[in-house]
């Protein structure tokens, strides 16, 4: 990632606080721009209406990976009371990390910027 600051200068991380402290500071100690990106339905619940919008109106454009074709399949919005939804998967042999990971990567985007409306691409 410190390699990347040198070839992009506005290079920007979404960590996960929980247990990331000595990979926060040395991302930031490398010049990395560091956004907290906690995991669950606070957080995630925006970006992930975001990806599935993204999906159903076609916006997401990715390289035809069966990995993530697979990993896209496996993913679940989990909700809660109050309406909000988090990424999930039906048990842990559903793997859907790139899936989460295009959500972190909202959450980092709208943490600098206004909803995203172009295209996703993967």
């Amino acid at each position: 990632m410190i390699g990347l600051v040198e070839k992009f200068p506005a290079v920007t991380a979404g960590v996960d606080d929980w247990m990331a402290g000595e990979v926060e500071n040395d991302l930031m100690a490398g010049g990395v721009t560091v956004v907290s990106v906690r995991q669950g339905a606070k957080t995630q619940s925006e970006p992930m209406k975001e990806l599935e919008s993204a999906i159903l109106d076609g916006r997401l454009i990715h390289d035809g990976s069966p990995l993530t074709s697979w990993c896209a399949g496996n993913l679940l919005a989990r909700a809660d009371r109050n309406g909000n939804i988090a990424p999930d998967r039906k048990n842990e042999f559903k793997k859907i990390d790139p899936m989460v990971a295009i959500v972190n990567a909202l959450v980092v985007a709208r943490a600098g910027a206004e909803t995203h409306v172009g295209p996703l691409l993967l």
